[in-house]
């Protein structure tokens, strides 16, 4: 009989019986996940189910985690009619895939509103998303906006056909034309495919 200490072949299954309980289960899930790894490589249609948030790199031959960090963008920021959404500052803008086709968005921006010509708000600030939309979005939700110091809820919808996110007041006011307008949001929407 071996001794605990030494390394012995289990008959018929060329499984290591090493010198500790723990070492040798390591060194069983070891080559467990190695002969799995190397079934995928050898057979990428064996594939994991859908949201289990991995991806078959051709590269390397194996199924490899999804990247589900947030990452940031640089939105571009625009008003509807004739009102300006301008010195604008982000305070926040960072996104991250929560599926194969959906992505998530936070942001937080403040800036001046005014107009052109003067006295002429606008019901909407826009801006733009960091992956093009699915052509059939329609998607909304709510949020917080700061005029000044004045609370408001906001809305926001998408504009899938020029990949923008549309903010609104709860109300449906125009916005007020002042320095100080800010407004938070988290967004989620599909990506085209």
């Amino acid at each position: 009989m071996a001794r605990a200490s030494e390394s012995a072949t289990r008959r018929g299954s060329g499984l290591q019986v090493l010198g500790t309980p723990e070492a040798t289960l390591k060194a069983w899930a070891d080559e467990l996940n190695n002969n799995i790894r190397q079934r995928l490589k050898m057979d990428p249609s064996i594939k994991p189910e859908d949201g289990w948030g991995v991806y078959f790199n051709g590269e390397t031959g194996l199924w490899e985690p999804e990247d589900r960090s947030w990452k940031t963008w640089t939105p571009t920021y625009s008003a509807s009619g004739n009102m300006l959404f301008t010195s604008v500052t982000t305070h926040l803008a960072e996104y991250k895939y929560v599926n194969k086709n959906e992505v998530r968005l936070r942001i937080r921006a403040g800036g001046t509103t005014s107009s052109s010509p003067p006295a002429s708000p606008g019901r909407q600030l826009r801006f733009t998303v960091p992956l093009p939309m699915h052509p059939d979005e329609l998607n909304g939700g709510g949020g917080y906006a700061d005029q000044g110091g004045n609370p408001k809820s906001c809305v926001w919808w998408s504009l899938a056909n020029i990949d923008t996110i549309a903010i609104g007041l709860y109300d449906a006011a125009n916005w007020n034309l002042t320095s100080g307008t800010e407004f938070r949001l988290t967004v989620t929407y599909r990506t085209k495919a």
